[in-house]
């Protein structure tokens, strides 16, 4: 499942300066972990995604993600 084009982008990642949203196989920086993770897949409407850690997989808020 891949997003290829999002209109609507979440109020805190624009307030964050993070332009779009994490697409599936990207990498990108969680604060609250302090760790690089891979995005297994995206909730928009939830607006949280499903990200592993090492053999961890777990779900995270996008205000946490930095791109």
């Amino acid at each position: 499942m891949k997003l290829s084009h999002v209109s609507a982008l979440t109020e805190d990642a624009a307030q964050k300066g993070n332009t779009k949203l994490p697409q599936v196989g990207d990498s990108v920086f969680v604060s609250s972990l302090g760790k690089k993770v891979t995005v297994l897949k995206v909730e928009q409407s939830k607006k949280e995604i499903l990200v592993q850690v090492g053999i961890m997989k777990m779900k995270v808020k996008l205000t946490e993600v930095v791109a």
